[in-house]
């Protein structure tokens, strides 16, 4: 893993650990956000797909795994945990339409959606027979 991989992940533990449900500032999100995609824009700028793709499947594995661990919790909402699990879900049945080759070698990950699609079965289904032949937003 890179510093800045690492750096980010002690972030999110931290942010997700604070007490009085703080984390990043307003401020903080926004620069982290533009930061980012400024990033993977400039990829698609230099026609560097596949260093885009790779980065975007390492932040999501990252993220699959943190709001796994968060619904261990307690401290999720109902409706919070609803989300978590729609978006797990979601990255799902995405890796079982276009497979994430390292993906399919990280045991942990593949628990996570197995468990995260058996929670409910009918989301998964509909999940499924969605149009993935074109962006999710146009309908």
């Amino acid at each position: 893993m890179t510093c800045r991989v690492l750096l980010v992940i002690a972030a999110l533990v931290v942010g997700c650990a604070a007490p009085d449900g703080g984390g990043r500032t307003r401020a903080e999100g926004h620069v982290e956000d533009a930061s980012f995609r400024a990033e993977y824009l400039h990829h698609l700028n230099i026609g560097d797909v596949a260093g885009l793709q790779s980065e975007l499947q390492g932040w999501l594995a990252i993220d699959v795994r943190v709001l796994w661990a968060l619904l261990q919790t307690k401290e999720l909402t109902e409706e919070e945990r609803r989300r978590a699990f729609r978006v797990l879900r979601l990255v799902a049945v995405q890796n079982e339409k276009y497979p994430v080759p390292a993906w399919s070698k990280d045991d942990e990950l593949k628990a996570i959606f197995r468990a995260a699609l058996a929670a409910d079965p009918r989301h998964a289904e509909e999940i499924r027979a969605g149009d993935w032949s074109k962006p999710w937003w146009v309908k």
